[in-house]
């Protein structure tokens, strides 16, 4: 009789959210940042190694809403905030 195998999960998504919290603090500290202003919309992201992205407007929303949803798809929806999934991405 074969045996049967145990299916295996990744991190949970409580322990991915712990890592990018940590990886954006860790950049923070290093210089990075990430701002998002709603009211125009606009995503400014500098990173520790220099590089700049900025966002407005119609590239803006489809910036956050893109991030949104991969945050809801993988589970991280409510357990971090937006900017430190895109600063942890980054």
């Amino acid at each position: 009789m074969p045996k049967k195998i145990r299916k295996t999960r990744g991190a949970s998504s409580k322990a991915i959210a712990q890592d990018y919290r940590k990886r954006a603090s860790s950049e923070r500290e290093a210089g990075g940042s990430c701002e998002i202003d709603n009211s125009l919309p606009s995503v400014s992201i500098k990173l520790s190694d220099g590089s700049e992205f900025y966002f407005q407007e119609w590239r803006a929303d489809k910036f956050l809403t893109e991030a949104k949803t991969t945050m809801r798809d993988t589970g991280l929806e409510g357990l971090l905030p937006i900017e430190d999934f895109i600063l942890a991405t980054s």
